[in-house]
């Protein structure tokens, strides 16, 4: 019995090598058809050209007083989607292996919405937070997004200043260091981000990549945590 369990076993792995990253059944893409209807309906939401959280106007309210320094944001999915637990593993267990899935959901469903820009640039994180994990999941996103969209990445532009901490920065205070000799004259640029919660961050980035003569800068988020309100 247990031989013909392996067997069986065998046959479908080279019938169906690859199973559904969120439901598990087995077929050929990384995301079964069923799964990706559900995505795609979810992304249906209206949202906030400028920071991507759901609102019934163009530009929220939010947006309106803010005045962030980036032009626009475009995510995959919210925090309420499927993927956001992919995303978890990815981030926070290493597990690098669902990251064709999450690639494939995005250029099924969000590549489309995605305007093409000059070069992709993965957000900085914490030296502490890429020691522990072995890897950085936002620079992995954006080499599968660059391979995608044949658009190059530039990851060793910007940093974080080395005191940086996540849990006691300060909103206000830039904490991103460019190189001097760098010039983004002219340039559109996508930052990439596997989740985006708060906005000071992305600000202070957009407002660095500026400084030295960014045209445009948009946000390119696999998931977005809104704010409670829908406005």
């Amino acid at each position: 019995m247990v031989l013909f369990i392996k067997k069986v076993a065998s046959v479908l792995d080279y019938l169906l090598p690859t199973s559904c990253i969120i439901c598990s059944i087995r077929q050929l893409d990384p995301i079964c058809a069923r799964c990706l209807h559900s995505l795609v309906s979810l992304c249906k939401t209206p949202r906030c050209v400028i920071c991507a959280t759901p609102s019934h106007h163009w530009v929220c309210k939010s947006c309106r007083t803010a005045r962030w320094k980036f032009d626009a944001s475009y995510c995959l999915a919210f925090n309420h989607s499927r993927l956001w637990p992919i995303l978890m593993k990815i981030d926070r267990h290493g597990a690098l292996r669902l990251l064709p899935g999450l690639m494939f959901a995005w250029e099924k469903i969000a590549r489309p919405h995605f305007p093409p820009v000059d070069v992709l640039i993965p957000l900085p994180e914490a030296a502490q937070l890429t020691t522990q994990r072995g890897f950085s999941s936002t620079q992995e996103i954006t080499r599968k997004l660059s391979v995608l969209c044949k658009t190059p990445m530039a990851n060793q532009w910007v940093s974080l200043q080395k005191a940086y901490c996540p849990q006691q920065s300060n909103p206000i205070q830039n904490p991103f260091l460019i190189r001097a000799d760098l010039n983004l004259s002219h340039l559109r640029i996508g930052v990439v981000v596997g989740h985006m919660e708060s906005e000071y961050l992305l600000h202070h980035f957009a407002k660095t990549l500026k400084s030295k003569g960014a045209l445009w800068v948009s946000n390119w988020v696999m998931v977005r945590i809104p704010r409670k309100e829908f406005n």
